[in-house]
């Protein structure tokens, strides 16, 4: 077919290349043939899928012509790559023709698409694993060569996912199916997260793919609130948990998890001086989150695509039902002042709690401007100076209102405020309680109604 055609112009690369001249030249064909199918194609495949120029061009030429609401034919086409003084290069009208003349059907049309889509990705990923390459040669800072190696990959991945629209009845449909399945569940069924505190459950509602951030100022309880979450989800759940921790070493998460669980003094753990008695709670703590699934990550200097990569491992390993990001601030961005780093990270938190159908729950350090008020409690518009973490966050919720500690049982009270709730109530706040000596968090009702019995 190609004998009477000019001497072809391929990227120059090793001839093992992945591509399909047969597909690519198939697809641009049966668009010729029938252009109604280029909307089912067009969905997925861009220019840049194919890999012989002259099939690119004219894809291109294609694409001009839909923007412009001009009908497809050879005509059309022909003047197009005229007009960009590529018709010439490509073979002449002789090429075009020659396309419509040997395509088997074009009903065929998406398949022939898929195939040079799945060539792209191969090519993409051949040229993601040369970039990682030249970068472990000539890159001396192995964490930048790390962090380069996640974003090449994510790139080459993330080229591949499709952007399909949904027509209404699907949409509908699945969604019918899911609201008729929650329906039939009791209480205790709803696969989605939890806290574990009544009142708090009963405001929040978790779906997958929702980033909820939690704030205050330091010594307001927020990584004692995300380890009891934690604990609810893998121990009375069954749940998998993953807990990026840029704050604290295993040890101490370690410690927190077993002094929660048993409600054991945290620092007689830390320092190994339980009692006697006190043994075989911390044994039973031990075997208990041994046996669980929850996954802990105390690399302080991790990034967005790091905890993304690391997180898709779990999910696919054992499956991943909550990510918990402690905190925030410490994570590495991009961008030329902290505002605009704090805004990279947020965003993309977003786009990974998406991608991985994960609720993720991210901590947050906010600035001494809050104390200055009279009730201390944190706006939504104290966030606005973090980046855009306000928007981005499907929920909010605040943490403050130190309290005193009591005497007796050692707990304090705190509040916290629900700020904002994409899909449910807001400006809601709730009372909670802290166990001082382990760090646990309780629900008020639960701790008041113990004390009234006592």
């Amino acid at each position: 077919m190609t004998d009477y055609f000019p001497h072809e112009k391929e990227t120059p690369a090793s001839p093992s290349v992945p591509h399909s001249r047969e597909a690519e030249e198939a697809v641009v064909g049966a668009v010729l043939i029938n252009p109604d199918v280029y909307y089912d194609i067009a969905a997925f495949l861009k220019g840049d899928d194919f890999y012989i120029h002259r099939n690119k061009w004219m894809w291109e030429a294609i694409e001009k012509l839909k923007e412009k609401r001009t009908d497809i034919d050879l005509l059309t086409v022909s003047n197009e790559l005229e007009k960009s003084g590529k018709l010439s290069e490509i073979g002449g009208s002789a090429y075009i023709t020659s396309l419509i003349n040997q395509v088997p059907t074009s009903l065929n049309a998406e398949s022939y698409a898929r195939i040079v889509k799945e060539y792209s990705i191969r090519r993409g990923l051949i040229n993601s694993a040369n970039e990682i390459a030249s970068l472990a040669y000539k890159e001396q800072d192995i964490e930048k060569i790390k962090s380069g190696a996640y974003d090449s990959v994510e790139k080459a991945i993330s080229y591949s996912v499709s952007s399909e629209m949904k027509p209404a009845k699907q949409l509908m449909s699945e969604f019918y199916d899911h609201v008729d399945e929650l329906s039939r569940l009791e209480e205790d069924q709803d696969p989605r997260i939890k806290t574990g505190f009544i009142d708090l459950d009963k405001l929040l509602t978790i779906n997958n793919g929702d980033l909820i951030t939690v704030a205050g100022r330091p010594g307001m309880g927020k990584s004692g609130f995300a380890t009891s979450v934690a604990l609810y989800n893998v121990i009375e759940k069954n749940k998998s948990v993953a807990i990026f921790s840029l704050e604290m070493s295993d040890l101490q998460n370690s410690s927190r998890l077993i002094s929660q669980l048993e409600n054991l003094d945290l620092q007689k753990v830390q320092k190994g001086k339980l009692e006697q008695h006190e043994w075989p709670r911390f044994t039973h703590a031990v075997e208990q989150i041994a046996n669980s699934n929850l996954f802990i990550n105390e690399n302080p200097d991790l990034t967005v695509p790091q905890i993304r990569a690391l997180s898709k491992k779990i999910k696919s390993r054992h499956g991943l039902d909550l990510i918990i990001i402690d905190y925030l601030g410490l994570i590495e961005g991009v961008g030329e002042n902290r505002t605009q780093e704090v805004s990279y990270i947020s965003r993309n938190l977003k786009k990974m709690a998406r991608a991985l159908n994960v609720p993720v729950l991210s901590l947050h350090q906010m600035n001494r401007e809050i104390e200055k008020r009279g009730d201390g409690k944190p706006q939504l518009s104290d966030l606005r100076d973090s980046g855009s973490i306000e928007q981005d966050s499907d929920s909010v919720l605040f943490f403050y209102g130190k309290g005193e500690v009591s005497a007796i049982n050692h707990t304090r009270p705190v509040k916290a405020s629900l700020a904002k709730q994409r899909q449910g109530p807001a400006d809601k706040t709730i009372d909670l309680i802290i166990h001082e000596k382990t760090t646990k968090f309780d629900n008020a009702a639960t701790v008041h109604q113990r004390s009234n019995q006592r």
